[in-house]
């Protein structure tokens, strides 16, 4: 039931989408060119004996986070832990619609669920300083 209740949610999100005007595509062409640029400076960092990629966005309200590799889990506090090393600020993991799905919390498999996606790039962790 679970699964046809978000397999439906995803369906109706994805036609809303579709739908949306062309000066909504125009802004959301301009946030993923914002957020290109941002990852662009990401750097390398090893937490908890893992690497990771680490973008900050120049006022410090969010981050990006990815494992650099694959083959290891890894946990949204493992994301929360690597944005915090970098930055030094408070850092919470951007669950988004992650938070409606069954079995989620800051320990669960990250790897696992990035796998399923091909456009995979990175987490987005908020960030308060």
């Amino acid at each position: 039931m679970k699964k046809q209740l978000f397999a439906l949610c995803a369906a109706s999100m994805l036609i809303a989408g579709c739908s949306s005007s062309g000066s909504n595509s125009v802004e959301v062409r301009a946030r993923k060119a914002a957020n290109l640029s941002i990852w662009k400076t990401r750097q390398e960092i090893r937490f908890a004996g893992k690497p990771f990629e680490v973008a900050v966005a120049k006022d410090k309200a969010f981050s990006f986070v990815a494992p650099k590799g694959s083959g290891f889990p890894y946990s949204p506090a493992e994301v929360e832990g690597v944005a915090r090393a970098v930055t030094g600020c408070k850092a919470e993991f951007g669950a988004g619609i992650l938070a409606f799905v069954g079995g989620f919390s800051k320990t669960s498999d990250l790897r696992e669920i990035q796998s399923k996606y091909s456009g995979f790039n990175y987490w987005r962790v908020d960030l308060k300083c």
